[in-house]
């Protein structure tokens, strides 16, 4: 269903399965509001405001870092917002936004270089049986932070337990910023098109993805944040808590499947 990140073992889709009446509470107001808020900031030509709204969530996460882990839902993108992103026709209307918010024990600049640099399908190899990736811009420049930002395009054909699989294109912007705590760098993105699914009862017409990796100012640990919006097709008929559930189960293993790559590599560089 998630055409942006990686695989859901099928342990896990059991699980979830099982958990289906389970629904994922509302973020409290200062988490529901500020994952919006840093997505719809991010292309801003002065950072002030999205440094300040990164301070914030650094600050609430401060103190709530253990139930930001199990998962949000959180508000949607405004309708500004997603006419903003390109050409085409996009629409806020029926969006669900979840969250969850974790401590990674890699640096900020580690995390970077391996999600911009390295082949996803070496990080994420049951992920993909295919995977190519554009550069808009210059990535050299960028992990160096002798450019602010980085554009790119992701061409994914992603495998799901059961035989599911779904083919997308992801347009993607990185973004160093300068906060108080350091350096964090913000990725957003959001699909071209709609993904072709093989599986019509997952449809999706809209999705957005927020992936954060914020320095907590103590150490070396990093606060690791990360949103997804979805506008589901109208003929969906899968249970809305099970579809929930799914979408943060497979942010949860994408934050696990990263930590154990740079684990086993120790750096970007190995």
């Amino acid at each position: 269903m998630s055409s942006f990140r990686r695989f859901l073992p099928v342990v896990v889709l059991v699980a979830v399965t099982s958990a289906a009446c389970k629904k994922v509470p509302d973020a409290p107001s200062t988490f529901h509001d500020l994952c919006a808020y840093v997505y719809e900031h991010h292309p801003d030509e002065d950072s002030t405001a999205l440094a300040t709204g990164l301070d914030e969530l650094a600050s609430w996460l401060g103190g709530h870092l253990e139930e930001a882990g199990d998962g949000y839902q959180v508000g949607i993108l405004s309708q500004e917002t997603m006419d903003s992103l390109d050409e085409q026709d996009r629409t806020a209307e029926g969006m669900v936004g979840l969250a969850v918010a974790q401590e990674a024990q890699h640096s900020v600049d580690d995390a970077t270089c391996a999600l911009v640099l390295k082949d996803q399908s070496q990080l994420f190899p049951d992920s993909f049986s295919d995977y190519q990736r554009d550069y808009l811009s210059d990535p050299d420049c960028f992990i160096e932070h002798g450019c602010l930002r980085l554009e790119t395009l992701e061409y994914l054909t992603s495998e799901f337990p059961l035989g599911l699989s779904s083919v997308s294109v992801a347009h993607n912007q990185y973004l160093w910023v300068e906060t108080s705590t350091g350096t964090a760098m913000v990725q957003r993105n959001w699909q071209v098109e709609p993904p072709e699914v093989n599986f019509s009862w997952m449809e999706v017409d809209q999705q957005a993805y927020l992936n954060v990796f914020l320095p907590r100012g103590t150490g070396s640990a990093v606060f690791h944040v990360q949103a997804q919006w979805t506008v589901y097709s109208q003929d969906n008929d899968v249970p809305e808590n099970f579809a929930f559930n799914l979408v943060v189960n497979y942010m949860q293993d994408f934050h696990v499947a990263l930590e154990e790559w740079l684990d086993e590599n120790g750096s970007c560089d190995g």
